[in-house]
């Protein structure tokens, strides 16, 4: 799977969770399960799909390019910082999803619930602003400054690391 692709994938999921988070909020308790049920998948998507990823460009990617591109060390301590601030608050926000009662929702839950929407809506917008500085910055560079084969060499650690 390319890394545009497992971008486009968790996008799209993020983009699911969003409309759960914009439901839960609005859509009132007849709709209540359904949401919570889309955010229990799009965690369990994200446990599956995007934590490896994450692990892949820690461990695989980041150290070539610091290797290969040390002009770029700057930026790729800045994304492992953001990848830290990234995992820490998908901790929290499966922290509260655990919190909360999917069975009853009293005063309590709605105070979980409330701040389950805001570290999710806070999630939403971490992912996707991590994609898009990866996209539009270190992958570009990257793609210009390596050569043949050292992409190459670079694609079968991927691919070794990340299935």
């Amino acid at each position: 799977m390319s890394l545009n692709q497992v971008y486009d994938e968790v996008l799209e999921n993020v983009g699911y969770l969003e409309e759960a988070l914009i439901g839960l909020r609005y859509e009132g308790k007849a709709l209540r399960g359904k949401n919570l049920k889309k955010v229990h998948d799009v965690l369990e998507f994200l446990d599956v799909k995007l934590a490896p990823f994450v692990i892949l460009e820690e461990e695989i990617i980041f150290p070539f390019i610091e290797a290969h591109i040390p002009r770029m060390n700057s930026l790729v301590c800045l994304l492992k910082a953001q990848h830290k601030e990234l995992k820490e608050n998908l901790e929290r926000f499966k922290s509260l999803f655990g919190k909360l009662d999917h069975e009853n929702f009293d005063a309590e839950n709605g105070k979980v619930l409330e701040k389950l929407r805001g570290q999710g809506t806070y999630l939403v917008h971490l992912i996707r602003h991590d994609i898009q500085v990866k996209s539009q910055s270190i992958y570009k560079i990257a793609g210009r400054e390596l050569r043949e084969d050292e992409k190459e060499e670079l694609e079968e650690k991927a691919k070794m690391t990340y299935k």
